[in-house]
């Protein structure tokens, strides 16, 4: 019998190597974008939801020869987990409970968005750290089972240098897919469809179980479906009119035409007003250099446009020219079609679609 280490084994354990490593980092991805943009202040700590899966994987490749199977509970589970999800979102919409995320005296520091909850001590608050910890359980479970058929497809190649370079090769082809998903400003139903869908592969045993398991992963696309494009709180009669729903390569945006408001990740952001309607705030760096005996500002560089608040200020002010800087493309479409004083249309005004750090570098 020729040594195990010099079997070359059948390319169809490569492929399936190649596909778990791709399927882990997709989901892994997809979770980070999708619990933050609907656990509620969750966004805040994406590094719970990161940890949470490298936690599942690192255990699942621990029990990788263990008999029993935990790849048929990762579709029940992501079922559970975005159901509590979407449960917790729209009990918070509805007032029923609130986050307590501390003693702070100024929370909204620290957790922009909290300035608009309202208190009320009959509103069941829980803190935002047990929210926390209960999705970390969560999403550590939804992982175990790919981790075990990792480690078992690791331990099927005997050359380990053949094998962590397809696990790697396998991780950045479920990067660079996520990546293009975000670039094409998919929603998260093709993001679930995809990594679910492909989990579903590797679940084995009876047909019965097998089509439960598939059931699952089918009804867990569906409500992140219906929640990525707002039907679910139609259904909930939570709905608000005209409410458009776009998943940037950043963030879920949420638009109110009728109030022109902007909410990203569940949480209140920007809403678009006319010069005349802002007040001082937005005037307030060319008022004081008015009354200081400064020359009026011509040049202005704004790092974090918006919708375009600031670069209607600026106009309002004199500016000659303006450099508008948002990173979000999303949010800068919205501000182009939808602020009452057009600003990004004006012809003094440059609009860099671009992350603000990287600009002030290579300007």
């Amino acid at each position: 019998m020729a040594n195990r280490r010099t079997q070359t084994p059948p390319f169809r354990t490569f492929a399936a190597l190649f596909v778990i490593s791709f399927l882990i980092l997709f989901l892994e991805l997809a979770c980070i974008r999708w619990f933050g943009s609907y656990v509620v202040f969750l966004t805040f700590f994406t590094n719970v939801v990161l940890l949470a899966s490298f936690v599942g994987m690192s255990i699942g490749c621990l029990a990788a020869s263990r008999k029993a199977n935990f790849i048929r509970w990762t579709p029940a589970i992501a079922l559970l987990s975005v159901s509590a999800a979407l449960g917790i979102r729209l009990a918070y919409s509805d007032q029923t409970i609130a986050i307590d995320v501390g003693p702070q005296v100024s929370p909204e520091r620290v957790y922009f968005g909290t300035g608009h909850q309202h208190p009320d001590p009959g509103i069941l608050g829980i803190p935002v750290e047990a929210i926390a910890g209960f999705f970390f359980i969560l999403i550590v479970l939804m992982f175990i089972g790919l981790g075990q058929v990792l480690g078992r497809q690791l331990e099927a190649i005997p050359n380990r240098v053949v094998a962590y370079s397809t696990n790697i090769l396998g991780s950045l082809a479920g990067i660079l897919a996520f990546g293009l998903m975000s670039f094409l400003w998919l929603s998260p139903f093709w993001w679930f469809l995809v990594a679910l869908g492909g989990c579903c592969f590797f679940i084995t045993g009876a047909a019965w179980p097998r089509t439960l398991h598939w059931a699952c992963a089918a009804v867990t696309i569906v409500l992140v479906g219906l929640a990525g494009n707002g039907m679910l709180h139609q259904l909930a009669g939570k709905e608000v009119d005209g409410r458009e729903i776009i998943w940037s390569p950043y963030y879920r945006v949420d638009f109110i035409p009728k109030d022109r408001d902007i909410s990203v990740n569940s949480i209140s952001h920007q809403g678009m007003l006319s010069h005349g309607s802002q007040g001082i705030a937005y005037a307030l760096p060319y008022l004081l250099s008015q009354d200081s005996g400064r020359r009026p500002v011509q040049d202005v560089l704004i790092i974090g446009a918006g919708s375009g608040n600031d670069t209607s200020a600026a106009l309002a002010a004199g500016a000659l020219r303006v450099d508008a800087v948002e990173i979000d493309p999303a949010i800068l479409s919205l501000g182009k079609h939808h602020h009452p004083d057009r600003p990004y249309q004006d012809a003094r005004v440059k609009v860099h679609a671009a992350d603000g750090r990287n600009f002030l570098k290579e300007t």
